[in-house]
Formats: structure tokens, sequence, C-alpha cells
């Protein structure tokens, strides 16, 4: 079945669920969901690190496959939690890095990383530069398009100082989705929550 086959079953099987439009998609994850794709996702608490983070993503996003991350991602660079969709074509990663990072060193490492991201992909042009500012927190964060060998690939890196280290959320998808994900994933990042340690 083509894209454009699968997008017609879905939109008429969303137009018999009457109470969600479709097609002007305001999303608000306080609603308890996101539209993407014509797909509504109910959304849930997930918890990182042995409990010592959560954060608020689709709920039928679950760990991926380890033999799947293997394959994915070299053994040195490899997340250590990776929730994807159903199919796979979208992720969070989540990286922790041990170390204490403070408040006001937030855009300083974000920038040594985002300079390493441009050295390795000089191709790709580095995108949404900013410092979000929520309670007190600074989080660093970028965005690039990545070509890779079946299409291109949106990628956006939040570096989120946490007590227990400098937490690096990777997330991924392909390019078609990337309007709809671009508009509401800063709101997910910002329902992250470190519990008291």
């Amino acid at each position: 079945m083509g894209y454009q086959e699968e997008l017609i079953k879905s939109i008429r099987k969303l137009k018999e669920e009457k109470e969600v439009n479709y097609f002007n998609v305001e999303n608000d994850i306080q609603k308890g969901y996101i539209i993407v794709k014509y797909e509504k996702l109910l959304l849930e608490e997930k918890k990182l690190y042995d409990d010592k983070i959560k954060i608020i993503l689709p709920k039928n996003f679950k760990i991926m496959d380890k033999d799947l991350v293997a394959s994915k991602y070299t053994l040195s660079n490899s997340p250590d939690y990776v929730y994807t969709s159903e199919d796979t074509t979208v992720n969070f990663n989540f990286s922790l890095e041990e170390v204490e990072i403070l408040n006001d060193e937030i855009e300083e490492i974000r920038d040594i990383v985002l300079n390493e991201f441009k050295r390795i992909y000089p191709a790709s042009n580095m995108e949404n530069i900013e410092i979000i500012e929520t309670e007190g927190k600074k989080i660093g964060t970028f965005s690039f398009v990545l070509p890779v060998l079946d299409g291109d690939l949106f990628n956006k890196i939040y570096l989120v100082p946490l007590k227990i280290g400098l937490l690096i959320l990777t997330f991924s998808c392909d390019i078609f989705q990337k309007k709809e994900w671009e508009n509401i994933l800063n709101n997910i990042v910002l329902t992250l929550r470190e519990n008291n340690i």
C-alpha cells in the first residue's frame, strides 16, 4: 500500500471520531493526547534511570529492541534508552553524562556539542539554535536535517542539566513528519521531571 492510500485510509478512519478535529490540529499535551499524521496518540509518563527521571511521551512508544539498537547505533554511540514508535520511524533517545553542569554553563556546552555536529555533518545546516528557560532551568537545543540512505532525517538535540548529570535527549523522525513533531517537541521536553534524590 502506498503512502497516499495509507493516508486516505487513516483520514477515513479518523472522520468517524468526531470529538477531535484532525484537520485543524492545535496540539496541547495537557489534553492527554497529540495528533500526528492524522493519528491520535495518547500520552503517558515514562520513567528512566531507575525512576530518577520522568517524561511524558506517546503511550504506544516502547523501548526499542536491543538488536535493533545495536544495528542502528555503534556500541560507543548507543543511547541508554530509545523510545520508538511502532514503525520505528520516530525516536526519542536518552543518554546521561554523569557530570555536574551548572545552568550558566549550558549555552557553552550546547555550542561545543553544536560545533561537533557541524564538524561531523558539514553538509547539514544547524537550525533552531536556542536556549529554553523554564522554572529556573536552561535547556540548550538545536536541530538539523541529515541525509540518510532512504531519505532525510530530522533531528533535534536537547541538553538538559540535572542533579544526576547532563541529559542528552535526541529526537529523530523522517522529514515528512518534521513539521508536526517540531511544533510539540519543546512542550514534551518541558514535561521532564527529576525526582528528588
